[in-house]
């Protein structure tokens, strides 16, 4: 078993403790650009156990190699205009204020290399989908709010 495979296993881990817990929120710390990979087994597991995920992002569109990996070709949407009850939604985050109905999971990916002119800015996203989700994630190069529980990845970039 390779190093970098026993590093996503640790952080899967975690993912799945926390998520089980009390905890609200989630920081992953990792650099910009790393696989987002490192989601797809509590995804799976929110999905298996019939919740609703949404992942925000900077993308457009669906996050196609996280999709490949969760093998999914249906109950998945883009959500550009309004929010809808799709199992699993990608939305990009300028888009965020469209979101109106709950989920039990959301993750934010990369909230730190996102076009947002300041912290207060940031702040605001956080605040807004804080309301609907059950449980955040945040996937950032750093800390961004004062509460929550922190999982450090950046080992998983590492070269073997």
């Amino acid at each position: 078993m390779s190093e970098r495979f026993k590093e996503l296993e640790k952080y899967n881990y975690s993912m799945k403790k926390w998520y089980k817990g009390k905890q609200k929120m989630l920081t992953v710390i990792s650099v910009p650009g790393n696989t987002t990979l490192i989601f797809k087994e509590i995804i799976e597991e929110a999905l298996n156990n019939k919740q609703k995920v949404l992942y925000a992002w900077n993308g457009k569109g669906v996050n196609k190699e996280l999709l490949k990996k969760l093998q999914m070709n249906e109950y998945h949407s883009y959500y550009s205009k309004e929010d809808n009850y799709s199992s699993l939604g990608f939305i990009n985050i300028e888009n965020y204020k469209i979101i109106k109905s709950k989920y039990d999971l959301c993750i934010i990916d990369d909230i730190s290399l996102f076009e947002i002119k300041n912290r207060n800015q940031i702040i605001e996203v956080l605040e807004h989908l804080f309301l609907y989700c059950n449980k955040l994630i945040i996937y950032s190069i750093e800390k961004l709010t004062p509460s929550g529980e922190v999982l450090d990845a950046l080992a998983l970039n590492r070269k073997q």
